[in-house]
């Protein structure tokens, strides 16, 4: 078979299957909470992962292993960090600040406060970066924002009272790009990781909103394929 062939079909693969675990909080715990607030810090990876040209290639070239030795702080991924070091574009103020406007939007509690709230959030970024989605190019594929995120709300005293996990990767539907296009237009960069930011918040406050009982759920496809509101974000 091709090999330019199985990489185009296995690269989008790599990009899509993942698992994310959600507690739901009770009616009970919901109830006695009349204000949250959102901490300050939003912890977020040092580096993003871009998997751009230089990648494609080497997963054209070597396949999966190729592809995994090249996306370990590849020349995409550091010179996608500079550029938003030097235009001030910080994903985990940009994700804070989107989950407390669609927090705030939802009411599902009666307050939210920025500090002293009977219950706190907090955010972690576990991983975020471009990827490209479905394309049969080999190589120089356009990219979309990938985002995950993890949160946690908290009682006063340290008890977890929901949580989950929400993503989007290559195979959402935000608009994809040329990789150089995300390193010209500091405005352009910034709106796309805000419409990853704004997904993620949107869809992982939604199973706060509609969860009334506990509930472990563990789904093993993309959640960015199964919302078509997405597209209203574009």
């Amino acid at each position: 078979m091709n090999h330019a062939k199985i990489a185009s079909g296995l690269f989008p693969l790599l990009l899509t299957f993942g698992c994310a675990t959600t507690q739901s909080i009770s009616d009970a715990e919901r109830s006695a909470i009349r204000s949250v607030s959102v901490a300050k810090k939003v912890a977020a990876p040092e580096q993003p992962v871009v998997l751009g040209p230089s990648v494609q290639k080497g997963f054209l070239l070597l396949g999966p292993i190729g592809w995994s030795i090249a996306a370990q702080g590849n020349s995409d991924s550091v010179a996608f960090k500079k550029f938003l070091d030097q235009h001030n574009i910080n994903i985990a103020e940009i994700m804070r600040q989107e989950f407390i406007s669609h927090l705030s939007e939802t009411r599902g509690f009666p307050a939210v406060v920025a500090d002293g709230g009977d219950a706190q959030f907090n955010l972690i970024i576990e991983d975020y970066g471009l990827a490209p989605g479905f394309s049969m190019r080999p190589i120089d594929k356009p990219l979309r924002p990938t985002l995950r995120l993890a949160a946690k709300l908290s009682s006063i005293d340290g008890k977890i009272l929901w949580q989950s996990t929400e993503y989007i990767t290559g195979m959402g539907d935000i608009e994809s790009r040329p990789f150089n296009e995300y390193l010209v237009d500091p405005t352009l960069t910034r709106q796309v990781l805000t419409q990853a930011a704004q997904i993620t918040a949107k869809e992982l406050l939604k199973d706060l909103i509609r969860s009334p009982t506990v509930s472990i759920q563990a789904p093993t496809h993309d959640s960015a394929t199964r919302r078509p509101a997405d597209a209203l974000l574009r």
